[in-house]
């Protein structure tokens, strides 16, 4: 299974903020509309959380790297943060976001382009979901708190 679509549904079943992001009629030539995660991938590239390949493919089967899944999370979560200034590698700007947001965790950069288990990619969206609850308590007055 990969865990892309997996990915894809997690983040159309989150509430994201996506109004930083250009918005875009998506089409890829491997995901036909009988597929089991057509709506989930079209509304993810409609919000531009997700772009597909170059060749006009998503390719749904086939591994995601920590790389991807970096850029699919700095997307989802962090649009209006993300600078794409001068960088060496396409993503960097992805994954320095979610290092600032301790998201990454210690993650070395020559795992980057390695295959996600399924375990990781877990972590790293509660790693997000952490951030954004301590963002948000943070927002609440001591008083309101039990």
């Amino acid at each position: 299974m990969a865990w892309l679509c997996v990915a894809v549904i997690t983040m159309n079943c989150c509430s994201v903020s996506t109004s930083a992001l250009q918005k875009s009629s998506p089409h890829f030539d491997d995901v036909p509309s009988s597929y089991w995660a057509y709506d989930a991938i079209m509304e993810a590239a409609e919000a531009g959380i997700v772009f597909g390949f170059g060749d006009g493919t998503f390719q749904p089967n086939s591994p995601v790297t920590y790389a991807q899944f970096s850029a699919l999370l700095g997307r989802a979560f962090y649009p209006s943060e993300l600078d794409f200034s001068d960088y060496d590698s396409w993503y960097e700007p992805y994954t320095i976001v979610l290092s600032e947001h301790n998201v990454l965790l210690n993650l070395e950069s020559d795992k980057l382009d390695n295959s996600l288990s399924i375990f990781d990619m877990a972590q790293l969206l509660y790693n997000v979901l952490v951030d954004y609850c301590i963002f948000f308590l943070l927002q609440i007055p001591h008083s309101s708190v039990l």
